[in-house]
């Protein structure tokens, strides 16, 4: 699994989670997760990260997203749809793609 397709996972994730709520929304890059503009609310993370962890033990990964430190630290990787895609490519040492 490469980085591109750890970011195309992540905004299918966002966007099926925003549409079962019905908030049709363009998920890119740059969509926030957290904080003001998020198409999600708390829980809607969380579903998003559980979808994720899903998705990456099919594929043969076995990660955890939510660690404490991920989901408090200064640098949290829940900013946007591109820093979570790239906490997940560091996290199974995807390659470049």
């Amino acid at each position: 699994m490469d980085k591109a397709q750890i970011l195309t996972m992540v905004k299918a994730s966002v966007s099926e989670y925003a549409e079962s709520k019905e908030n049709k929304i363009q998920v890119d890059e740059n969509t926030p997760l957290i904080g003001k503009g998020s198409p999600l609310d708390s829980l809607g993370l969380v579903n998003v990260i559980i979808d994720l962890e899903t998705r990456l033990t099919e594929q043969g990964f076995e990660v955890v997203l939510a660690s404490e430190e991920a989901m408090y630290g200064n640098d949290t990787p829940f900013r946007s749809v591109s820093t979570l895609a790239g906490y997940i490519a560091d996290t199974i040492g995807a390659a470049d793609g």
